[in-house]
């Protein structure tokens, strides 16, 4: 873990491991320590749409954070 970066490295329950950027709406990092059981829950979509030829094309966004009080450990 770098708190610095706030990038966390995390291992699955297969042993894969992934490094990901841990955003400032999480204030609870630093009582992330080694070795401690997350429950992290992520999604990853991919929507497509059919357009007509000469049409613009138009994407969105969405993100969505449940995060703890500053201080709190998550339930």
């Amino acid at each position: 873990m770098d708190q610095v970066k706030r990038l966390l490295t995390v291992t699955g329950p297969r042993g894969n491991t992934v490094t990901v950027k841990v955003g400032p709406e999480v204030k609870n990092l630093a009582q992330v320590q080694p070795g401690d059981q997350l429950v992290v829950r992520y999604l990853e979509s991919v929507a497509l749409a059919v357009r007509k030829p000469g049409e613009p094309p138009s994407a969105t966004e969405t993100s969505v954070v449940e995060i703890a009080a500053k201080g709190q450990k998550p339930c």
